[in-house]
């Protein structure tokens, strides 16, 4: 199993993955739609979008993303396709 290390810890593939991407909650209407077709254009697809909380100013909604991974390479292309997605600030 093929690992790379972040901050002193081994991500092992296959991954259970479970993501939080913060949104823009001017620009959050219709990104659930957007997030499926993400996930479903990378290659996954068993995987789970629900929406989370606001913030409480009401400026930011949190998504909450959960999928199992089978490589690194497929990691990459998701973190680099969520982030370019209108509205998205950050992607834990």
């Amino acid at each position: 199993m093929p690992g790379i290390n972040l901050t002193q810890q081994t991500l092992k593939f296959p991954l259970n993955w479970h993501g939080r991407l913060i949104v823009d909650v001017k620009q959050a209407n219709g990104i659930e739609r957007l997030l499926h077709q993400t996930l479903h254009g990378c290659g996954l697809r068993n995987f789970q979008v629900s929406a989370g909380s606001t913030s409480a100013k009401g400026t930011y909604r949190t998504f909450l993303l959960t999928s199992d991974i089978p490589d690194i390479m497929t990691f990459r292309a998701i973190t680099k396709a969520l982030s370019t997605l209108p509205g998205v600030k950050i992607l834990l």
